[in-house]
């Protein structure tokens, strides 16, 4: 699943196979799995993790647009802030440690 996962973001940012691209796509999709608490993608998750990955990647292309605030005086520059994919996910988050048979 994980070279369909790829394949589709790359259709849907309508790009070619790129081995830079590929990582970071990996990277955000292990960043997720983390967050959720999953160790793997399971079929109900895959379109959404597929648009949440593509958006995520066009947001970190238009990053200089997101800045929040500007300091001459010792250069400082601070962006805004969201999790990408909070609120998205929630319903796939697992929570550890509980157990559900009862």
């Amino acid at each position: 699943m994980n070279d369909n996962l790829a394949e589709t973001v790359l259709k849907i940012l309508n790009r070619t196979e790129d081995t830079k691209l590929n990582l970071e796509i990996e990277a955000i999709k292990n960043e997720i799995l983390s967050y959720l608490n999953r160790n793997e993608i399971t079929n109900e998750m895959f379109p959404v993790m597929c648009v949440v990955i593509s958006d995520i990647i066009l947001e970190k292309e238009k990053l200089s647009l997101n800045v929040q605030s500007l300091k001459e005086g010792d250069l400082s520059i601070s962006y805004f802030q969201t999790s990408p994919f909070f609120g998205r996910l929630e319903g796939f988050k697992l929570v550890r440690g509980i157990k559900t048979d009862v």
